[in-house]
């Protein structure tokens, strides 16, 4: 059960993160405070379920999780998915920050 609740916390924190990297790096800032909220806090939700990953999982699994799901990540968002995941970011950022405080709460 942890394991499925870290991998699925980590794909949707590496998601939000890769998108906040590749917007910031294209000048696009998000200008909703709400948006701006969520993408700190799935920041610091992505950094917390590494730590539960290490916590509670045998010390390989968050390493490749974390090198696979970068990957993928950095496969998902290009210059052709861009419009879909900077309307989804927030959503994204959201779901990371539920699964990841579920996670430490179970």
């Amino acid at each position: 059960m942890s394991l499925v609740l870290f991998l699925s916390a980590l794909f949707f924190g590496m998601l939000a993160a890769r998108a906040g990297t590749v917007f910031a790096r294209s000048g696009i800032q998000p200008t909703n405070p709400f948006v701006v909220i969520i993408n700190f806090g799935s920041m610091i939700s992505t950094f917390a379920i590494v730590v539960f990953g290490f916590l509670n999982l045998s010390w390989w699994i968050p390493i490749v999780g974390f090198i696979g799901i970068s990957l993928i990540a950095g496969i998902l968002i290009n210059h052709s998915t861009m419009t879909f995941f900077y309307k989804a970011l927030p959503v994204t950022g959201l779901i990371a920050i539920v699964i990841n405080t579920y996670a430490w709460i179970v």
